[in-house]
């Protein structure tokens, strides 16, 4: 009888997107991943949290500066306490868009000066849901590329394969293109026989 895999560690989740059921399938998770695979700490919290503010990370590489402002509204643009004056490059991402996020993360660490990345999307509380994803255990290699987004509705409970909660899925399909076994896909139904 072989061993059961143990089971992986999902992504750190310090945000409310990566801990609320209710907030499974929130754009907000491709930028904290992104975020997380940079190096930069999400040091604020989204401003769809209640009584907090857009200002979700700030980064200093070398000559680098790196805001993000990240909620479901546009900011307002300000200057902040011990930035340098001068023009700062401003950005507008879509935080779903987990390569093109990684992408402006990478020139905002590399280049001099200071960039603004503007991560605006709405919040999926109250949002209409489409059909549940599954991830489907012949597929699975357990590779846990689906568990770096920080999904709630997706973990490993140490069977052979991790696994997606149909409750708590939005079928948003953000953990599909990290899943390098093309397991997650729509639940399969059984035929009836």
């Amino acid at each position: 009888m072989e061993p059961r895999p143990t089971p992986q560690a999902r992504a750190r989740a310090d945000h409310r997107p990566q801990v609320d059921p209710a907030c499974a399938g929130c754009p907000q998770l491709g930028l904290l991943r992104a975020l997380r695979r940079s190096g930069v700490a999400a040091e604020g919290r989204l401003s769809c949290e209640p009584g907090h503010g857009l200002h979700l990370a700030e980064a200093v590489r070398g000559e680098a500066r790196l805001l993000v402002l990240a909620g479901p509204d546009e900011p307002a643009l300000t200057a902040r306490p011990g930035w340098p004056a001068g023009p700062a490059r401003v950005e507008r991402i879509h935080p779903g868009a987990l390569p093109e996020v990684e992408a402006a993360l990478r020139r905002a660490l590399e280049g001099p000066g200071l960039t603004v990345l503007v991560a605006v999307a709405p919040c999926v509380l109250g949002a209409a849901r489409a059909a549940p994803l599954a991830i489907h255990e012949a597929r699975c290699n357990r590779c846990g590329g689906c568990l770096g987004l920080g999904c709630p509705a997706i973990s490993d409970q140490g069977g052979e394969a991790l696994v997606i909660d149909p409750a708590v899925c939005t079928g948003c399909g953000r953990c599909a293109p990290l899943c390098r076994g093309r397991a997650i896909g729509p639940a399969l139904t059984p035929v009836p026989g």
